[in-house]
């Protein structure tokens, strides 16, 4: 899935987007709204942008996963020179080490993730506390130019910034 990140300047053509994405097949679950008034959204029944869009979690998990598993294979490999008396490795030992430094790479790096802003909000922050949207919409990769130049032809006054 690819997002797409669009700056719309009110609520109005927020709700209006919604309905034009609904009506060409995109389900509301993939459409995320952050602006300031957090209960205007859920009153306009729209999907609030979670702590997975606006802050850096996901990609955080996944480099803490790799790290934690690279300097797991580095514990195996101390295992399997230094402190195998008998020359025999324990598949199961290995396992359990490859295991304990994905899911403690993942954790310690998603500590770090949920602190951190995702950077294309981050870079619009003021936009938002002025009191505008940032829509971000999930959608196939091979839907990606019809959905944006669709927004965009309807909605001139939306800014569609990354994707």
């Amino acid at each position: 899935m690819k997002r797409l990140f669009l700056l719309v300047p009110d609520l109005k053509v927020t709700k209006e987007i919604v309905h034009e994405l609904e009506a060409i097949g995109i389900n509301d679950s993939n459409v995320h709204v952050m602006g300031n008034a957090s209960e205007t959204l859920k009153k306009e029944h729209l999907h609030e942008a979670n702590l997975i869009q606006t802050t850096d979690l996901i990609p955080s998990l996944k480099r803490g996963a790799m790290i934690g598993i690279a300097l797991s294979i580095v514990m195996c490999s101390v295992y399997a020179y230094a402190l195998t008396t008998d020359g025999e490795i324990h598949l199961l030992v290995i396992a359990i080490l490859v295991l304990f430094g994905l899911l403690f790479g993942a954790w310690a790096s998603s500590l770090i993730g949920v602190s951190v802003k995702n950077p294309i909000v981050e870079k619009f922050n003021d936009y938002i506390k002025s009191g505008h949207y940032i829509m971000m919409v999930d959608t196939p990769p091979e839907r990606e130019s019809e959905l944006s130049s669709q927004i965009i032809s309807h909605h001139h006054d939306v800014k569609l910034v990354a994707v």
